[in-house]
């Protein structure tokens, strides 16, 4: 079970927080947001818990984590 947190979600002021404890050290992760037809509309790489900028449409998107140690999907609305 991951530990993976995005808050706040739903996301408002085109940003939001992504806590990776499970991430190891010297570990990097790629971010990728899907829409809900499956477009990537996001795709980052980030070695720590981060604050993401975006400018994302309001609606509902898919976020996936995805490093050496990690894979996980979670769901992000975007007010």
């Amino acid at each position: 079970m991951s530990s993976i947190t995005i808050y706040p979600n739903p996301a408002t002021n085109n940003q939001f927080n992504i806590a990776l404890p499970e991430l190891e050290q010297n570990d990097i992760a790629t971010v990728k947001i899907t829409d809900l037809n499956g477009k990537i509309v996001f795709t980052k790489e980030i070695n720590t818990s981060t604050i993401i900028n975006h400018n994302l449409a309001t609606g509902m998107y898919f976020i996936s984590i995805h490093s050496n140690n990690l894979d996980a999907t979670k769901k992000l609305i975007i007010k």
